[in-house]
């Protein structure tokens, strides 16, 4: 290809005195560049588009295959991607090797430009090896809804050097992988069933006993609440200004708020159907007249 542009290069100098023998040249230079080079240019660029399109169907292929597994869905979309970048960079050299680009040159500026990117990204490099830690120990999967950094979400991407987390009122939040993976993470989905603790409070005029009956009446009928193992109504604690009775009850993780709203709010309406107060804090104030008792 080189020597075909220094041909045209002279054969252009040579048509400042000729411009017919110039054009002539030039026209020759061009179909014989097609024959050869260029020809060998077009197939090369066909396969390459090829192998593009063959690659990204075999990382699709892999990636749907692995998120059948459970076990390897949280790595499926990691796998995906690398499959794809380093087939697709090996394909890309192999195809600038074939139309005579010297590689060697190339190599040299790579690795020169992967030294420079090192040095700039050296505190990134806690983040990709957090990353890997991840990856192997899976503390989490894609779609679980984890509490981690003071935050929670459920987990939509793991990059390698931050995790995606969607937060209930949709909003994304992006921690790093090095702070993760050496943190405390809390998954809540790890598991199918959760449990729910509520703690409602009463008057002391008012009958605790009465109130538990109640509250279990109305949590072994919910047809959302597991029965075994079996709800749990006690008094739990004394308070300044009230009785608090704790309730625990069983439930499957997809059911989790739904049931917590429903007993708050039926609770409350069985509270005041059954005239049991819900106290507030109160405060007794005592006025002193430090006048009279001067006078006194």
């Amino acid at each position: 290809m080189l020597q075909n542009i220094v041909t045209l290069t002279e054969v252009l100098s040579e048509g400042e005195t000729s411009s017919s023998l110039t054009w002539d040249a030039v026209f020759k230079s061009v179909i014989e560049w097609c024959k050869t080079k260029g020809l060998q240019f077009l197939i090369a660029l066909i396969i390459l588009i090829v192998c593009f399109v063959l690659i990204n169907l075999l990382a699709r292929a892999v990636r749907n295959r692995l998120r059948k597994t459970k076990k390897t869905e949280m790595v499926a979309d990691v796998i995906y991607k690398t499959i794809r970048i380093i087939l697709k960079v090996l394909v890309l050299f192999i195809f600038l090797g074939f139309i005579g680009v010297d590689m060697a040159g190339v190599s040299s500026i790579i690795a020169s430009g992967a030294v420079a990117i090192g040095l700039a990204i050296q505190g990134s490099l806690s983040n990709i090896a957090g990353w890997i830690i991840l990856i192997v120990t899976r503390p989490f999967r894609i779609g679980d809804y984890i509490i981690a950094q003071g935050e929670s979400g459920t987990v939509e991407e793991i990059n390698l050097f931050y995790t995606h987390l969607k937060t209930p009122d949709n909003k994304v939040v992006f921690i790093p992988n090095g702070s993760l993976s050496n943190g405390v993470i809390t998954n809540v989905s790890s598991k199918d069933l959760r449990r729910l603790d509520e703690v409602f409070s009463i008057s002391y005029n008012d009958d605790s006993e009465k109130a538990i009956k109640l509250i279990k009446e109305y949590v072994m009928a919910h047809e959302l609440v597991l029965k075994d193992p079996e709800p749990f109504v006690k008094v739990s604690n004394f308070a300044d200004s009230s009785v608090d009775i704790t309730l625990r009850v069983w439930l499957k993780k997809e059911n989790y708020w739904d049931v917590h709203f429903e007993i708050l709010d039926n609770i409350k309406k069985i509270f005041d159907e059954n005239n049991i107060t819900i106290p507030y804090n109160q405060l007794d104030v005592n006025i002193v007249n430090t006048k009279d008792n001067k006078e006194k």
